[in-house]
């Protein structure tokens, strides 16, 4: 598995979303987060990389925790739920 790291590079504000900048391997990326509220208890997000033409995630932090990005839904795991799921242990976000 590749070693992931998250950064949080600045809170959400307003309408201005949080920006984080996340690491995978030899992969470095920013991604916007904006918090909205989650159907299923828990904590919802918004996230869409910082990038021409990039798609927006559903992320889900709480039971169950889920994403509907490509690698999640093949592995049931991702980095955007384990990024945000740090950030929110930590007390980040």
């Amino acid at each position: 598995m590749k070693t992931r790291t998250i950064r949080l590079i600045s809170t959400q504000d307003g309408d201005l979303p949080a920006i984080v900048r996340i690491e995978a391997g030899r992969k470095v990326a920013l991604y916007a987060v904006r918090e909205v509220p989650s159907q299923f208890g828990g904590r919802g997000f918004l996230v869409r990389e910082v990038k021409d033409h990039a798609e927006t995630y559903s992320v889900h932090c709480g039971t169950p925790r889920l994403c509907d990005c490509f690698g999640h839904l093949r592995h049931g795991r991702c980095k955007h739920v384990s990024g945000l799921q740090a950030l929110i242990d930590t007390g980040r976000i």
